[in-house]
């Protein structure tokens, strides 16, 4: 009887200890854990930070600031200083009916908004192309019916621009080409939806700066 007991016995304290040590051991590598991720996480966290501002914003990460003063600025700002879904601009042409306003980013966001300049291109007023995109079932519809000659005035708010519309056509979305504008030129994208015949296609109009009337 005494031994069985002695058996019994024996067996608990085994048992305890190795409920100790997988204790101690959980212990160890929790504590080993927790400062390991202390110790990467600075060097993880500026990695992530650095691949995310080489990539350009995803739409669900994209706030629109609808926040707009026409003409309060002196100067005018750079293409760094806005962000994405930042409006900065208003495009108007009285004799189409044409107005729409610009946010910065040609992304879906800024086009279920009103327009978008592309972040690849130049601001207003600027040399180079302002190259803007937009649905011609919304905003740019307008351009359907536009002619050489028209008159389309931007205000932004460090200054106010007209352009005179000098070409349009029809071309392949991703064909457009923004290079051989050198000078201040306002290139307006309407963009044709799915369900058209020329999806994928854009109805591209040019026009060049002139002076405000």
């Amino acid at each position: 009887m005494s031994e069985e007991k002695n058996e019994k016995g024996g067996k608990k304290s085994l048992s305890k200890v190795y409920v100790i040590r997988i204790t101690v051991i959980l212990l160890i590598a929790l504590i080993v854990t927790s400062a390991a991720v202390v110790a990467v996480n600075p060097l993880a966290t500026k990695y992530v930070h650095k691949a995310e501002n080489a990539y350009a914003a995803r739409v669900d990460d994209i706030t629109v600031d609808e926040s707009f003063s026409p003409l309060s600025k002196d100067t005018v700002p750079e293409m760094k200083d806005y962000k994405v879904g930042k409006k900065i601009a208003v495009i108007s042409c009285d004799d189409r009916g044409l107005n729409t306003e610009v946010y910065f980013g040609s992304d879906r966001v800024s086009m279920r908004y009103g327009s978008g300049l592309s972040t690849e291109s130049t601001l207003f007023g600027e040399d180079g192309a302002s190259y803007v995109t937009a649905y011609i079932e919304k905003d740019f519809d307008a351009l359907r019916y536009v002619e050489r000659d028209d008159v389309i005035k931007v205000v932004t708010e460090y200054g106010e621009y007209v352009y005179t519309v000098t070409d349009y056509f029809t071309e392949k979305s991703d064909e457009v080409s923004l290079d051989e504008y050198t000078d201040d030129t306002l290139v307006l994208s309407a963009l044709y939806p799915m369900v058209s015949d020329d999806w994928g296609n854009s109805f591209v109009v040019v026009a060049e700066k002139g002076e405000v009337q």
